[in-house]
């Protein structure tokens, strides 16, 4: 007699594809860790793009200053030099940011948010300073607005509050200069306009590049996609255990693998046959993927009716909790397993290593440590848990101490 399984959705949705069908009409994802990696992944793509936009800007304020020293040749003009200074001051400080990579990407996005709203006040310091003289600098604020929404890399909102500081800042400043009613009027409407030209272009190409970059992770999570559970695959899950690795050897974080294989799977499939055998190793990737929920938790499937679960910052304590509830929902579930020794139902044995990685150990070994708990789970019964928590560096590395150890071994895991 079959068993009462009932076919679930397969594909596990990934934070990309809930977003970009829930949307995001106000330009921020809703989950954090996908938001932060947009940011990283545009300021990354913008870095040659704003570097030539930079040194161009510097090119054009040159010119404007020569232009505008050779129309009223001054004689005592140091607070307009001073001013100029600044301004120049603000674009060199940003080229020199964008030189190196990793300042860029540590500092741009601060840096930048101080010297644009500097650099636009000192555009609407030289039109106010230069108007006595009949020379009229307005145009290279306007140029300056249209550059902050579309050239430099800024994203939409602190583009629109560098824009509309510049807008405030130049009004401010005429009336406090008493320019006339008209002329304020007149420039004031044009700042506006250029802002909200600038605006609803920025707003429409950040969407654009949202879009885009959720559709490419998309593609990527699909790749990297178990094509019956839905969960990771063996591909990701070593790319994401290298990372993780590497990030609490940095900080300094516990971490924890967890090796879940399915209890006498072949003879499940035996007695069942293969579809439903399919929908079994579906279920118990879902059961593995709710029991995960924190940011850096990992489900994939490492291998046949074998998953892994990688847990960053987690203690024995917390990898315990997690096993107890793994097999609670599995006992919930209730799957019947007539060729099971002793059950009757579907059960899963369970390997866990503990540690602290450091420069000095190897993700092989903490591969091996969790491969070892749960060699020792199955042969001490299957349906449990078996979690270790000492330095892989005890543990046997590359084959494991005898042959017929390994070809035993081997044999009841393919059990």
């Amino acid at each position: 007699m079959v068993s009462s399984i009932s076919l679930t959705a397969p594909i596990v949705d990934s934070a990309a594809a809930k977003q970009l069908r829930a949307g995001f009409r106000w330009l921020r994802f809703s989950d954090p860790l996908l938001e932060s990696s947009f940011r990283q992944h545009h300021i990354d793509q913008a870095r040659s793009r704003v570097q030539t936009h930079l040194w161009l800007s510097i090119a054009l304020v040159m010119t404007f200053v020569l232009i505008d020293e050779y129309l009223l040749q001054r004689v005592d003009g140091a607070q307009l030099q001073l001013v100029r200074v600044l301004a120049m001051g603000s674009l060199l400080v940003s080229v020199l940011v964008t030189a190196k990579k990793d300042w860029y990407g540590r500092y741009y996005a601060q840096v930048v948010s101080v010297a644009v709203p500097l650099f636009g006040a000192c555009a609407v310091a030289n039109e106010l300073i230069d108007q006595p003289g009949g020379v009229s600098f307005f145009a290279a604020i306007a140029l300056v607005v249209f550059a902050i929404y579309l050239l430099i890399g800024l994203l939409f909102i602190p583009a629109l509050c560098s824009g509309l500081f510049i807008l405030a800042t130049y009004w401010a400043g005429a009336v406090a200069v008493g320019v006339p009613k008209h002329a304020l009027i007149y420039n004031g409407t044009i700042l506006l306009f250029a802002n909200v030209l600038g605006a609803t272009a920025a707003y429409a190409l950040e969407r654009l590049l949202r879009t885009s970059f959720l559709e490419a992770r998309l593609l990527s999570d699909m790749a990297n996609r178990d094509g019956l559970t839905g969960i990771y695959n063996r591909r990701a899950f070593d790319e994401h255990t290298d990372r993780v690795w590497h990030q609490a050897v940095r900080e300094q974080r516990p971490m924890a693998l967890l090796l879940v294989d399915i209890d006498h799977f072949k003879a499940y499939n035996d007695y069942y046959g293969h579809q439903v055998g399919d929908q079994c190793l579906q279920q118990v990737a879902q059961i593995l993927t709710a029991a995960c929920r924190r940011p850096l938790d990992f489900t994939a499937r490492y291998g046949g009716e074998e998953f892994a679960v990688v847990l960053y910052d987690a203690g024995r304590g917390y990898v315990q909790e997690l096993a107890n509830q793994i097999q609670e929902q599995l006992l919930a579930l209730a799957i019947a397993h007539p060729a099971s020794s002793g059950t009757g139902r579907v059960t899963v044995s369970i390997g866990a290593a503990c540690l602290s990685p450091t420069q000095d150990r190897s993700i092989f070994g903490f591969v091996q440590s969790a491969d070892e708990a749960l060699y020792e789970a199955k042969d001490t019964g299957r349906d449990r848990t078996i979690i270790v928590d000492r330095k892989h560096g005890d543990s046997v590395t590359g084959s494991f101490c005898h042959t017929g150890q390994s070809d035993n071994q081997a044999q009841r895991r393919a059990s």
